[in-house]
């Protein structure tokens, strides 16, 4: 019966560690950030660690120019999304770097390795 108790309670420390490495590193993963850019410059994105967009910036004259051609032609374009996916997948890229850097200088990474581990 103390051998069944002593389990359950190892399990729920293990959890309880888990849980509490799985906090710190989403705490540090939203310490994290990097921005992307369309190819041609007039869209930004912004993602934290965990990849959730934090910022999106338009740049006037891309919308401007997209209305006025658009408009124009009585046509619908898809410029300002292909930008907006551009930027995000710039981003993408340079977030990864970033946390890798950010997790090893934090000492975060042993948890990540643990985390993974326990999978």
């Amino acid at each position: 019966m103390l051998d069944g108790i002593k389990n359950t309670l190892g399990t729920a420390g293990k959890a309880l560690q888990a849980k509490q490495q799985q906090d710190r590193l989403k705490k540090l993963m939203s310490t994290v950030s990097a921005t992307g850019y369309s190819k041609n410059n007039k869209v930004s994105v912004t993602l934290n660690g965990e990849q959730n967009i934090v910022g999106l910036k338009i740049d006037s004259a891309l919308i401007n120019f997209v209305h006025e051609s658009t408009t124009a032609k009585g046509q619908e374009d898809n410029m300002i999304s292909k930008c907006v996916i551009e930027a995000f997948e710039d981003a993408q890229k340079k977030i990864q770097p970033e946390l890798m850097k950010k997790l090893q200088e934090s000492g975060s990474m042993s948890d990540l390795m643990g985390m993974l581990g326990g999978m």
